[in-house]
């Protein structure tokens, strides 16, 4: 019960860390297209490194 407790905080943060991240990206100006590039290009170099 308590690894299931865990698990749920560690989404929640994850979740939060997320809309902040996509709030200050919005904040700059950038375009919708121009945030989905970086995340395809953050995710490929995830999986490339």
């Amino acid at each position: 019960m308590f690894k299931q407790r865990k698990n749920n905080f560690v989404l929640i943060v994850t979740n939060d860390l997320r809309i902040a991240e996509e709030d200050s990206q919005l904040s700059k100006g950038l375009q919708r297209r121009e945030r989905n590039a970086l995340k395809t290009t953050n995710t490929n170099r995830m999986t490339v490194g």
